[in-house]
């Protein structure tokens, strides 16, 4: 079977050898490992200021959809209120005409915790304990983004299919080049993208326009 892009869904996307595999997994075991410890005061500190801002965990952790389709708990630092959901109805109610901001990127979001949130979101401080699911081997630090069943359910299963043959990642070609549109058009441009032109090199620099990105604070 095929996509419509003539990509056959029971092939690997990444024509990678195992020696090729094996870098790629070493290599994001040995930097999420140095860096796990490096962030444990930031991640500390900021848990305690959320707490302070907004009762509640400091940590989130939202299903996603990972390597070969199974679900994992990705973890991250909490930027939005405990009743996001029920400022999100109110807010799409009064707001007809208003994008939804789970699909697409807005200044507007009425979840986002107040001070802090969009501090952390604009600086991907909120994307630190992602380190933590590259050592357990859930996510890769350069890879399609792993998606929440709201987006998935946007995509074809055929492409959802294609994507699920390799982990998930922390950044990837989509969170450098349109980080504006989540939609499935964009998401399945960019992550084709990144699959059919995969070498170690790229992931490379890909983590290097992230951290770029990051301290522009344009976010990932």
């Amino acid at each position: 079977m095929a996509t419509n892009s003539g990509v056959p869904i029971d092939a690997s996307p990444l024509a990678t050898t195992t020696a090729e595999q094996a870098l790629k997994r070493a290599f994001d075991f040995c930097i999420a490992l140095v860096m796990g410890f490096l962030i444990l005061p930031v991640v500390l500190l900021v848990v305690a200021a959320i707490k302070v801002i907004d009762p509640g965990p400091g940590f989130f952790r939202q299903s996603r959809q990972g390597l070969n389709g199974k679900s994992f708990k990705l973890l991250k630092l909490r930027t939005m209120r405990l009743n996001g959901d029920v400022w999100l109805r109110t807010y799409l109610a009064e707001n007809p005409g208003a994008k939804d901001p789970r699909i697409h990127r807005t200044s507007n979001d009425p979840r986002i915790l107040p001070g802090i949130g969009r501090w952390l979101r604009s600086y991907s401080v909120d994307e630190l304990p992602q380190i933590w699911n590259v050592l357990r081997g859930d996510i890769s630090l350069v890879g399609p983004r792993a998606l929440p069943d709201y987006h998935c359910e946007l995509l074809t299963p055929e492409f959802l299919t294609l994507r699920s043959q390799v982990r998930p990642g922390i950044t990837g070609l989509w969170q450098i080049e349109s980080r504006i549109d989540a939609g499935p058009e964009s998401i399945e441009f960019y992550d084709r993208q990144y699959l059919d032109n995969w070498t170690f090199g790229r992931d490379l620099r890909i983590l290097a326009l992230t951290v770029i990105c990051v301290l522009s604070g344009s976010g990932l």
